[in-house]
């Protein structure tokens, strides 16, 4: 179907390359109703956002299709611009125009991509690559890979230093709230995150070494450069683009699949790096009390009137959450483009229209939304409209981070000389092993952390780690006293911080002495 796609491109096939068409089909041995069905679309005009898009594609077989594809559309495309028919068949896996247009130039040389007017030797040539373009495809691919560029991980980077400010103040004013901790500590003892977990393990699919092994190793990367330990599971689940987090003790993530069908490589790590920032910024806590509140509150008297006071209370946290996992989601894919398209796509940009993505004129939208606020009626739509949602609008989301991009915030997070940590060398230069005996933290997940070794502080006001034989905090200056100093679990002797009432490692709250 996609040989016919790029042989009409919406304009009717003449009869002389249908019957070849036919012929070739035939040859294929395609089912006679799918081959009538297709030869009919060709005879009035078949467009390439016609043609069905095979969600469970694997990715190294979407590749060679696409290569297929090009080399075909260089060929024998008799109408438009061949590499843009190539786009408009590809987009759907994952495979951006810059990619497109690179992999022709690599073609460009070889005498099989010459056009042709023998339509029977270039359909031979789609349905059976030869091994030289399957050469080229994997001499392409790996020097792309060689010079992809190096990405700096932001693991040991306070987390406050990243933060969006309206995020900050809305987490702490949370915690300060009077009998938020007793509502905390009742979800954590009851372990009510459980009921999630059943549906996950029992009917979502896990990804591993062993289950989709090319995503596991695209989430590893994601999780490494966020800092989160101990690494998240990750689930996948049939749904449109979007991802969460859920979980206290044991957070997860379940991605669904329409974001691994539709997003190219960067937006995936995005939407995955955002997930991430939730359980580093400790949002998941209040994000997994949200989906709770109503089943504790139906047990309680009066449940729904409390619940309904302090819904409105989390959803406009939520939404300003949001922003801090965004820079996070930037942070982890390092590709401003890519975390922008995300949120036109999430705004519902058709997927059959990926290659032509308008970051720009989406941005622009930005400044008729704020126009809004010069009428009254316009204010109060705003609120009411913005009550109950968890996330920022979409436009909002993107202008925020390419204010922030273009602050200059972003690129000194990741800039060469930027203090990782107070005091500590570059984090590339020292295996992480090394860096967790220095800090007194457990070398990983069932190993006994160093009880010989002094507590660290953590800084009152902008939550740097201070090393022990330090008073006062090399981040911001502000000192530090003996109730900034970390806490040890009576359970699993993990050191926790301060701020922390709950121990990151086995789920255990602060001792009350520690407090």
């Amino acid at each position: 179907m996609a040989a016919g796609a790029m042989l009409s491109v919406g304009q009717p096939v003449d009869g002389r390359t249908l019957d070849i068409l036919r012929a070739t089909m035939i040859a294929e041995r395609v089912p006679s109703e799918l081959m009538a069905f297709i030869c009919d679309k060709c005879a009035v005009g078949l467009c390439p956002e016609d043609v069905p898009v095979d969600v469970g594609f694997p990715q190294k077989q979407a590749s060679l299709f696409t290569a297929a594809v090009i080399l075909f559309a260089l060929r024998a495309t008799p109408h438009g611009d061949p590499l843009d028919v190539a786009a408009r068949l590809c987009a759907p896996y994952r495979v951006k125009p810059e990619f497109i247009s690179a992999f022709a130039r690599e073609l460009s040389a070889n005498a099989w991509s010459r056009r042709s007017d023998d339509t029977a030797a270039s359909l031979r040539l789609l349905l059976d690559p030869p091994e030289m373009l399957v050469d080229i495809l994997r001499r392409y691919q790996g020097e792309a890979q060689k010079a992809r560029r190096e990405r700096r991980g932001v693991g040991l980077i306070a987390p406050r230093r990243i933060q969006h400010g309206d995020d900050r103040k809305a987490s702490d004013a949370l915690r300060a709230m009077a009998g938020f901790d007793d509502l905390v500590g009742f979800v954590m003892e009851h372990a009510l995150e459980t009921w999630e977990r059943v549906a996950n393990v029992g009917g979502k699919v896990r990804v591993g070494p062993n289950q989709l092994p090319e995503l596991y190793e695209l989430y590893r990367g994601c999780v490494a450069r966020s800092g989160v330990t101990p690494e998240p599971e990750l689930y996948i689940e049939d749904g449109p683009i979007n991802a969460y987090t859920f979980g206290t003790d044991r957070p997860f993530i379940v991605l669904h699949s329409m974001a691994i069908a539709f997003l190219s490589t960067a937006e995936l790590e995005f939407i995955l790096g955002h997930e991430l920032g939730h359980i580093r910024f400790e949002h998941v806590l209040y994000q997994t009390l949200g989906r709770l509140i109503p089943r504790i509150a139906s047990q309680l008297p009066f449940g729904e009137g409390i619940a309904g006071g302090l819904d409105l209370l989390l959803y406009e946290w939520s939404r300003k959450a949001e922003l801090s996992a965004d820079r996070m989601g930037l942070l982890v894919c390092q590709d401003p483009d890519a975390a922008l398209s995300v949120m036109v796509k999430l705004s519902g940009f058709p997927s059959t229209h990926y290659q032509s993505v308008n970051v720009e004129a989406f941005l622009a939208q930005h400044q008729d939304f704020e126009a809004l606020d010069k009428e009254m009626t316009g204010v109060i739509a705003k609120v009411l409209r913005s009550t109950n949602l968890t996330h920022p609008w979409t436009v909002i989301r993107a202008h925020e981070m390419r204010r922030w991009v273009q602050d200059g915030d972003y690129q000194k997070l990741l800039s060469a000389d930027a203090p990782a940590l107070p005091n500590a060398p570059d984090p590339q230069q020292r295996s992480l092993p090394a860096m967790r005996a220095d800090l007194a933290l457990p070398a990983g997940p069932g190993t006994p952390p160093p009880l010989d070794k002094p507590l660290l502080f953590e800084c009152p006001l902008c939550r740097s780690v201070v090393r022990p034989e330090e008073r006062a905090c090399a981040t911001c200056g502000s000192p530090v006293t003996g109730r900034d100093r970390f806490w040890r679990c009576g359970r699993c002797g993990v050191p926790g911080r301060p701020s922390h009432q709950f121990c990151e490692s086995c789920g255990s709250p602060q001792p009350p002495d520690q407090r």
